[in-house]
């Protein structure tokens, strides 16, 4: 069974990547998963050419201005998490926002408002 198709189309923002370990008990499959960490000092920033990428001072989340952004996708290869894609449709980079939008949704109660891989 192949649940995307063909095709998978869309970007990810937390991939999931599965390492067999192996110990004289036996083995075992650990999963892992790998997003956006939100560095301190996040190498995207620093080597994005147009300032697309950047860090919020007020939280600290790293975000990408899709307006300003080239898809020159040097940002990706900066990144040591992988955690950026590019997204081929509207040709710009992609990643995890912290899901900006649930974290400060007013409309939201209180214990909603987390990101999507926690909730």
């Amino acid at each position: 069974i192949d649940p995307y198709g063909g095709h998978v189309d869309g970007v990810w923002f937390n991939r999931v990547h599965a390492y067999e370990h192996t110990t004289e008990m036996g083995g075992r499959t650990v999963n892992f998963p790998r997003s956006c960490l939100h560095c301190e000092t996040p190498a995207c920033v620093t080597v994005c050419p147009t300032g697309a990428s950047y860090k919020r001072a007020s939280d600290g989340i790293v975000l990408i201005d899709e307006d300003k952004c080239i898809g020159c996708k040097l940002c990706s290869w900066a990144c040591p998490y992988g955690a950026r894609e590019f997204d081929t449709d509207v040709r710009v980079m992609k990643k995890c926002t912290l899901c900006v939008d649930r974290i400060y949704n007013d409309n939201l109660a209180e214990e909603d408002r987390v990101p999507a891989c926690v909730a």
